[in-house]
């Protein structure tokens, strides 16, 4: 029973795949962290996506979830640590930027 519960939990997260890669830009602009990841995005970006901006994650400080986010970013910088993202498939945060729905510290 377990393994069919977590086989569908991951084909239903299958199109937001997750990246597993170092931070290589990380900037608070306002009340928005804005985040991008050494590997290129393997899943589909959203069409609210700007062109420019394919490559960036945007998250807000002003919820509980985008300050823990920030803090696991700045986690993986401070110790050189590898994070995995599992994008959220909007734009919910910042305009034209894709908004994280989670990021997990992965050490190597």
């Amino acid at each position: 029973m377990n393994k069919k519960i977590f086989l569908s939990f991951g084909l239903l997260f299958s199109s937001f795949s997750m990246a597993d890669s170092q931070v290589n830009y990380l900037n608070v602009e306002n009340s928005t962290v804005i985040f991008s990841l050494a590997e290129l995005k393997a899943h589909s970006i959203p069409a609210c996506v700007e062109q420019a901006l394919q490559d960036k994650y945007a998250v807000s400080l002003n919820t509980h979830s985008g300050q823990m986010i920030y803090a696991s970013l700045l986690t993986a910088v401070a110790n050189n640590l590898a994070v995995e993202v599992i994008a959220a498939g909007d734009c919910n945060d910042a305009f034209g930027i894709e908004r994280p729905d989670s990021v997990a510290l992965i050490s190597r």
